[in-house]
């Protein structure tokens, strides 16, 4: 979610198993990808946010990300430490939108409708999806809400034997920003277990 740009991040793994002993480790926010301007309404509160793809840089791996937080902003670097989709509410359902359909969004408005499913799934977690009520809901675009409709529809009622590659990127409290769902690049297996990465002659 961007207002101007703090956000919360949600990212994929699927080697190391994630342990409290993470180190944290520097984001910095390099702007967005394919998105939409929004309004939606949470907790009661309407918002008009930016909504789809964003790009970071994590310990100076580039991911794109979702965001998985909608009470705190994007900031423009802060540090923070991967942590599994269990950590936050919805996080499994979010992994599983984020993992199946992430890499195939093409449009500006697929992308907010991928960010408005994962932002129902964890604002709205444990009930029944439903984009109309609740604490989060969408009334915009009609092609924004079919595409988050079909995305949600697509996820099977039951997750408990769903194993994601997917982690969250987990905000520090100083400087707070929010947390992101992202991809796993092979390295940040080694960014969960605690150990050092080395980058020199990494190229893009």
């Amino acid at each position: 979610m961007f207002k101007s740009k703090n956000i919360t991040l949600a990212v994929g793994m699927t080697v190391v198993a994630l342990t409290s002993q993470a180190w944290a480790n520097p984001v910095t926010y390099l702007g967005t990808g394919l998105t939409t301007d929004v309004t939606i309404t949470h907790n009661g509160s309407n918002m008009y946010v930016r909504a789809g793809e964003i790009f970071i840089d994590y310990s100076a791996i580039k991911l794109t990300a979702y965001c998985v937080d909608l009470d705190h902003w994007v900031k423009n670097a802060w540090d923070a430490t991967p942590a599994s989709v269990s950590t936050i509410n919805g996080g499994l359902e979010a992994a599983w939108l984020y993992d199946h359909f992430a890499k195939s969004v093409t449009t500006g408005a697929e992308g907010a409708a991928l960010q408005i499913a994962i932002w129902e799934v964890v604002d709205d977690f444990g009930g029944t999806p439903n984009l109309s009520t609740g604490n989060f809901s969408f009334s915009g675009a009609k092609s924004v809400l079919t595409s988050a409709q079909s995305y949600l529809n697509a996820m099977p009622s039951d997750l408990s034997g769903y194993t994601t590659p997917s982690f969250i990127v987990k905000s520090g409290d100083v400087v707070r920003s929010q947390n992101l769902i992202v991809p796993e690049p092979a390295a940040l297996a080694l960014l969960a277990s605690g150990l050092p990465i080395l980058l020199a002659g990494r190229r893009r």
